[in-house]
Order: C-alpha cells, then structure tokens, then sequence
C-alpha cells in the first residue's frame, strides 16, 4: 500500500475510494452496461433471464450487479480476474453476457474490431476521476490544472471521441 502516486485506469468515484484517497473531480460518466456478441439473441435485460452473468472480481461493476434487482433474475454469475478473461469466455459461449463499464466495452470493440455489442439498457451511471495517495494535494491539483485545460481546448473530446466513439468527457 502506498507505492503508487496515482491510479488513472477508470477509477469508478465511491465512498469508500473517497475515505481512503485523494481524488481529482470527475472527468467523465460512464454507464455500466451488458455486452453480449454480435450474432446472440439478447437484446435487453430481460432477455438475459436464467442467463450466466461475467464480471470482473472486485469491480465496482460486481457490486452494481449484486445488489441489482436483475440480479435476482440471472442463472448465476462468473467472476473474472480481469476483463481481458471475461471477453475470452464470451468469445467462446461460456457465458450469456458480460456485465462491465461502456467505456471499457466501447475500447475493445473499437480498437480491436470484436465481434460484441452493447445492450441499450445499462443498470446505473458512475463517474470516473483519478486517485492520488491521501494527502497528496500538490499532485491533484496540477493534474486537475492539465484536465480542466485540456477540456476547455477540446483536446479530451478529441481524445474520447477517438478511443471510445463518442465524447463521454463531464463537463
């Protein structure tokens, strides 16, 4: 604990991350979406009833999913080490879906042309933003100085737009 100065890989904003780090102001929203391939049936949550349910272990997504009254509808969940996993066992059929954040599902289908698409009906919205070891106020703040600058010039919508199809920066 504590060797690391920065954590900037969507860090879903929490209580618990809130207590415990130094977080910069959100600079984007995300949903937290199901991803299923191309060629399945699913179309909705509903249509995932009695399904199997991937989710990377220790996520916020995990927790979103647990406490989800969608949940209570699936045939189980599968936790997975990482996202990387989860996208090979869908790949593969051992699972229905892949519940997980949209950015995330947005940069693997874009930037490596998989053969997945994401549901329209997410279960909730979070916000993203940066965590600094606690106490390390210097830090934040010159890097919250480079992200509001970099919002006000465009260079994070270019830069969204570019890795995630669309301009999902909080204004």
């Amino acid at each position: 604990l504590g060797a690391i100065d920065c954590i900037w890989n969507g860090l879903s904003v929490d209580a618990e991350r809130q207590q415990v780090m130094e977080l910069s102001q959100p600079y984007m929203t995300n949903r937290m979406v199901l991803v299923v391939l191309n060629d399945s049936q699913y179309t909705d949550q509903a249509s995932l009833a009695d399904k199997t349910i991937g989710v990377q272990n220790g996520s916020t997504a995990e927790k979103i999913l647990s406490d989800s009254e969608f949940a209570k509808t699936i045939k189980n969940t599968v936790g997975f080490k990482d996202n990387v996993t989860a996208f090979m066992e869908l790949e593969t059929r051992g699972i229905d879906a892949i519940f997980m954040d949209e950015v995330v599902a947005n940069y693997a289908i874009t930037s490596q042309n998989k053969n997945f698409r994401v549901l329209e009906d997410g279960l909730t919205e979070e916000e993203y933003a940066i965590g600094f070891k606690k106490g390390n106020t210097a830090l934040k703040d010159e890097v919250q100085k480079y992200i509001d600058q970099m919002k006000a010039d465009g260079t994070m919508a270019q830069i969204s737009t570019k890795w995630f199809g669309k301009d999902v920066i909080n204004r």
